[in-house]
C-alpha cells in the first residue's frame, strides 16, 4: 500500500445534497475511507434508500432520532453494520442478525461533547471494545467546550 492510499483510506469527506457527484464515486471506487452523509440533507425516506443502496455503505453510525427517522431506510442487512448510538446508555453493533447491545464504560462523566464521534473512531479503528473505551474516555475529561473564564 502506498502512502497515498493509506491517508485515502483515512479520509472520510461529505458532499452537499442527496445526489453523490462524480468524484465521491471516484473516491470510493479508488479506495476511499469512506462518506460522511448526514441524513438531514436528503429530503425523504425514499431517497435516502435509493442513495445507500447506490453507495452501498459498509458502516451506518445513527443515533436513535435518527434511526427511528429513517425507518431503516440506510439499507443496513447482509453487508452493512449498523452502529446505533445511544447516548447516555451505550451502543448496539448490528451485522447481519447479530446484535451486540453494550452499555457505556463505567466511570465519571464530565463532558459529552465529541462521544458520539469518538465512538465511532473507535469502531473503525478497532471494533465495538475500542468504540465504547473511546467514548468513555472521551467523557471523563472536559472536551471541546471552553473552560470556565476564557473566551
Amino acid at each position: 500500500m502506498t502512502l497515498e492510499e493509506a491517508a485515502n483510506a483515512c479520509i472520510f469527506p461529505s458532499f452537499p445534497g442527496d445526489a453523490p457527484p462524480d468524484w465521491i464515486r471516484r473516491f470510493l471506487a479508488g479506495g476511499g475511507g469512506g462518506i460522511v452523509l448526514f441524513a438531514y440533507n436528503v429530503p425523504s425516506r425514499d431517497r435516502l434508500r435509493a442513495l445507500c443502496a447506490a453507495l452501498r455503505p459498509s458502516v451506518v453510525f445513527a443515533t436513535d432520532a435518527e434511526w427511528a427517522s429513517s425507518a431503516g431506510a440506510f439499507g443496513v442487512g447482509a453487508s452493512t453494520t449498523l452502529v446505533l448510538k445511544h447516548g447516555s446508555r451505550g451502543a448496539t453493533f448490528a451485522e447481519q442478525d447479530e446484535r451486540d447491545e453494550r452499555p457505556p464504560e463505567p466511570g465519571d462523566v464530565v463532558d459529552v461533547t465529541g462521544a458520539g464521534d469518538a465512538l465511532a473512531a473507535g469502531y473503525l479503528v478497532g471494533g465495538a471494545d475500542l468504540a465504547m473505551r473511546a467514548a468513555a474516555r472521551c467523557v471523563a475529561g472536559r472536551g471541546a467546550q471552553p473552560q470556565d473564564g476564557l473566551p
